[in-house]
């Protein structure tokens, strides 16, 4: 509680920003931490069985992109098995794809990195 009367969350913030740090928190979001890697997250949704939907980034990875992990989004009561991954990806998109042929459309979280 000291510590917080002494500096507030805007001085916090450009100390990071000092060294490089940056973030958007929503979802879509980024974060760009020091040393250039940068943490990009959002949702795809309504990708169809065997199909995908291109993710478009607000803003491109400014020099490559690493890789992606996508997990499915169901509800508790689904008892469907649905895998999702990601194809085609590049600094500016990617495409995140269900992989279950006949488990019907599901949504999916995604995590790209890369800088």
């Amino acid at each position: 509680a000291f510590f917080k009367t002494l500096v507030s969350a805007a001085d916090i913030a450009a100390l990071f920003a000092l060294f490089g740090a940056s973030w958007t928190v929503a979802s879509p979001g980024t974060y760009t931490l020091p040393g250039g890697l940068v943490v990009k997250w959002g949702t795809a949704s309504a990708i169809s069985a065997g199909g995908g939907v291109t993710v478009t980034f607000g803003a491109a990875f400014p020099t490559a992109i690493f890789g992606v992990l996508a997990t499915p989004i169901a509800s508790a009561n689904n008892t469907n098995v649905y895998t999702v991954g990601y194809r085609a990806a590049a600094v500016g998109s990617v495409v995140i794809t269900n992989n279950s042929g006949t488990s019907g459309p599901v949504s999916a979280f995604w995590v790209a990195f890369g800088n």
